[in-house]
This record gives structure tokens, sequence and C-alpha cells, in this order.
């Protein structure tokens, strides 16, 4: 940080005047692998991963302890040069002598601070002067110690710095709050959908028998070419059809798009060679797909959006699955005259409608909050960008 802009009251100081490097050696035979998780932290390695990849040998690992810190020199998605987090979720635990640990010493009267200026990216434009860019080829950036503890950081007055962890803690608070509460409608909707999608659960009201339909009798296959005026559109796994626009990324759809599939609102649109893993979705758009992707036009005598839902169940998705041509995973498709001859359980349309309208209204509550998530990651984001480099300043504070 330039002293020219330190905000007064605060001092620039070396990481290791705060912080002591850490090199503790896994003497005492624990074997609780940790590994850095961008939204977990510091997290078990068979837990994120399900696997252990560490060496079996772990005495030269280094034994962390709660409250210690470790920073990972290597690129991972949103943390551009590297990730620093802080041991909280177990008592101790080891990690790869490649990451850079680090434990508070004396001097340091406000840890909690420096866990939100890590998170905020503020020491990547140090991280960046002093690393070597070539070594980021191979996924870890190449970092002397010397420089690492060497970084200026900021020391404002101790009550300031305690006065902007609360808040920044408090906004961490919130977010975890409505991730949790994401994740609890999230587990509803796909409990309602496995209920009633089955019929294991009726709505109140209904009671009709339950026919057993082939999808070729409700299902039509759109095959309308030369559109290429319409707008591009693709099937995502979690957002259903979105404009190509929308998606960030390479566009890699052909220039000549004479070729490519008309899709009306209302039509479901599903990738041909990974309808086995469940990728379809209701159209609200008009546009073209690529020809990689089918397109059935529903019949008046459904509920296009139940059958929307009942593509995504499970045991649905399976009977894709069967039906699905290709020896290995790589090469799968279905084709419609494959989809058409799969048969599924569906109830009078009055009821089709119902639980389609039910579901309707899970997602859009899930949407609701994962909108309000976003804004109070953005409030902290916000908040972390000031309060942390003193362009705002803490009422009282100081």
């Amino acid at each position: 940080m330039d002293k020219t802009i330190l905000p007064s009251g605060w001092k620039s100081v070396r990481l290791d005047y705060l912080f002591d490097r850490l090199t503790r050696k896994n003497d005492v035979g624990d074997t609780n692998v940790l590994t850095i998780s961008a939204h977990n932290g510091l997290i078990n390695q068979e837990d994120f991963f399900n696997k252990t990849v560490a060496s079996e040998d772990l005495s030269n690992y280094y034994l962390l302890k709660r409250g210690d810190f470790a920073y990972n020199k290597s690129y991972s998605a949103g943390y551009n040069y590297g990730a620093f987090k802080r041991l909280t979720r177990y008592d101790s635990g080891v990690i790869s002598p490649l990451y850079i640990c680090f434990s508070v010493n004396d001097k340091n009267k406000c840890p909690d601070f420096y866990v939100h200026y890590f998170e905020s990216m503020l020491l990547d434009r140090e991280i960046k002067a002093f690393a070597q860019e070539g070594a980021r080829n191979h996924g870890l950036l190449n970092i002397a110690i010397g420089d690492f503890f060497a970084m200026p950081i900021p020391l404002p007055p101790l009550s300031e710095q305690q006065a902007i962890a609360e808040i920044l803690t408090t906004a961490d608070k919130l977010i975890v709050v409505k991730e949790r509460l994401i994740a609890a409608k999230q587990k509803q909707k796909q409990w309602l959908m496995q209920n009633l999608l089955t019929g294991k659960i009726r709505l109140p009201g209904f009671s009709g028998e339950w026919e057993k339909v082939k999808l070729g009798k409700v299902f039509d296959e759109r095959i309308e070419t030369n559109c290429a005026t319409l707008e591009l559109l693709s099937v995502t796994s979690n957002n259903g059809v979105v404009p190509r626009s929308e998606i960030k990324g390479k566009d890699n759809s052909s220039e000549d798009k004479s070729k490519y599939l008309k899709v009306c609102k209302g039509d479901i649109t599903y990738n041909t060679m990974r309808m086995w893993q469940g990728v379809s979705a209701l159209s609200d758009y008009e546009g073209i797909v690529s020809p990689a992707y089918t397109v059935l036009i529903p019949h008046e005598s459904i509920c296009a959006n139940y059958f929307n839902y009942l593509f995504k169940l499970p045991h649905t998705v399976f009977q894709f699955f069967r039906n699905s041509q290709g020896l290995v995973d790589d090469t799968r498709n279905l084709k419609f005259n494959n989809f058409v001859k799969i048969s599924v359980f569906s109830p009078p349309l009055p009821e089709q409608q119902a639980i389609a309208n039910v579901l309707t209204t899970a997602d859009r509550e899930i949407e609701l909050l994962k909108k309000e998530l976003e804004q109070h990651k953005q409030i902290k984001k916000y908040l972390m960008q000031k309060l942390l480099t003193g362009k705002i300043r803490v009422k009282g504070a100081g």
C-alpha cells in the first residue's frame, strides 16, 4: 500500500510485522489433510474432493493450528493471484509445503481485520509486481518467501480495525444465512418434484388416474431452418434457455447459421448429446439453436412446463440414458426417433398445470433469494473496497 494514499492515522507495515512465517512440521502424526477451497476455506481434502490426493508420508507437511493462515500460490476461480484462508473449521490440520503458511504474532491485535483484507484481493497488485508471470502457465506462481513477507499492508488504529472487522463479519453472516435459505428451498423443491411428479403426493382436489403415455404421442419435432436472422439461443444446465449473448466466454457457433433450428416460445429444447444428463429446458424465447439440439413442439393436450420439470426427474433422466445411443458417454445421444419411444406417467391436464404452478413458484422463490444473495455480495464487496482502504471511515473509530 502506497504511504501517500494512506488515510490519517493509518500506517503501512510489512506483512512480517504482524505475521510470522510458519514451517511447523507434522511431527505429531496429524492426518487431517487440508486444501484451500475458494468458498469453504481450509477444508479436509477428502471432504472436498471425495478422495485424498496427498502423499502417503505426511511428516513433511506443515502443521496448522486453529487461527493460522495459508496462502495458495496457484490460480483458482475468482482468485487470479492465489487465495489466503484462515483455519477456522478444525483445531488442527496439515497442508502441503507448496503453500505459504503464517501465524499471527503479538503485534497483531485484530486478526479478523486481516481475514477480510486478504479476502478483498487488495494484495493482488503487490503479488503481481513480484511474482514471475511465466510460472502461471503451469498453474503455480513463482513467489520468493522474502518478497511475500515484505509486502506492505495497512495498519489502521486498533479501534478502527475492530469496527471494520465487525461490519464485514456481519455482512458475511447475512450472506451465509441467505445461502442456507437457498439450499433449504432447493432441497424443498427437489422433495416436491420427487413426490408431485410421481404421484406419491397428490395436490388437494385431484384424484384422477394417471396414464402411461409415449412421448411421441405428445411431442412433435420442430425442424425449421433458414432462420439466421433470429437470436441465437443456448440451453444451459442451471438457467435453462438463454440468449447466447448473455453467456460469457467464446462463441463457438458456426458463422453460417442457415442450418440452425428454429425455437418458438413454449418449445422444449434439449441437447441431443447430453439429454442423458438432463440438459433440456422450456424456452421463453424465439430464436435459433445449433443442430446439436433437438427442438420439441408440445401438443396442446399437455402442459409443457409439467414435462419440462418431469424431464429433470432422476428416474426420467435415467430413461433418457437407457435410450441414448453410443458406445461411450462422449458419443451417447438421444435423437428424436428414440425419444418418442420413451413412456412416462402423467396426470390429467388440470393436475399437470397445478403441479407445474407449484414448482414454478418454488423456482421463483429461489431466483428471488439468489438475487438478494447477489445484492448482499455486491454490498460486501463495496464495503471491503471502501473500508479496508480508508476511503470511507467508520464513524467514531480511530
